[in-house]
């Protein structure tokens, strides 16, 4: 197994992180997969693969504590892909100081505290490439998703500012911002789905927002997708 690498991924217990996690692995690669209650899980994923527990919006001495415990895990880490997210439409009116947080946390800083972790040990091994979920949300106005967009947009500055800060040290850092999968995005979704957001209540917003949602879950859209998510790895 000598060119089997070391994957990091966030955000493994579902869509392209689980995608990414079987693919690899399928490979001969081997997967530190993270997740809230990933040991629990992802208990019965074969041994190339090591659930550990990580919130994405934990604070940064919890994540180099955890980032410590997964070097150990197969002695080093070669690539750490920042997947974790979570993508909840709400209107920019009704948008309380609990929404913009979470979002925030879960999909942006989160990945700033990883990187900040993970940094000392591919700096010692002069090697180590980070890998970031982007979206085209991220440059290109969608109605409800804003908040969503706002991060994905601070992800891709930080990407391509740590790709120029770090390259000298032969570190890489790379953003992929994928088009539309056929995910459970088009779903129905109420407040309770993340505990946050979903429908707007304010009757002003409703008949945009049931246009909008519906184009997600809509026939025509559906054929006019032509990736699923598990095509994702292979670019990355």
């Amino acid at each position: 197994m000598t060119d089997s690498k070391v994957w990091l991924i966030t955000g493994t217990t579902s869509g392209m992180g689980a995608a990414m996690m079987e693919q690899f692995a399928a490979r001969g690669d081997r997967v530190i997969a993270t997740g809230r209650s990933a040991s629990v899980r992802l208990a019965d994923k074969s041994s190339s693969i090591f659930p550990l527990d990580l919130d994405a919006t934990a604070p940064l001495a919890v994540v180099k504590e955890r980032i410590e415990k997964a070097i150990q895990v197969f002695g080093h880490i070669d690539f750490v892909v920042n997947n974790a997210g979570i993508s909840v439409p709400q209107t920019i009116e009704e948008a309380d100081d609990t929404f913009t947080q979470k979002m925030l946390d879960t999909n942006l800083i989160g990945a700033i505290r990883l990187v900040q972790a993970v940094l000392p040990h591919f700096r010692e091994r002069k090697a180590g490439t980070f890998a970031f979920i982007g979206s085209a949300m991220g440059w290109q106005t969608f109605p409800f998703f804003t908040h969503y967009g706002i991060t994905k947009a601070g992800l891709s500055i930080f990407a391509e500012n740590l790709q120029r800060e770090t390259a000298h040290l032969g570190l890489r850092a790379v953003i992929f911002e994928p088009g539309a999968f056929v995910t459970g995005i088009g779903q129905t979704r109420t407040a309770a789905d993340e505990g946050l957001g979903g429908a707007p209540s304010i009757s002003d917003y409703q008949g945009l927002f049931g246009e909008i949602m519906g184009k997600f879950s809509s026939p025509e859209m559906s054929e006019s997708i032509p990736s699923t998510v598990e095509k994702l790895p292979s670019a990355v």
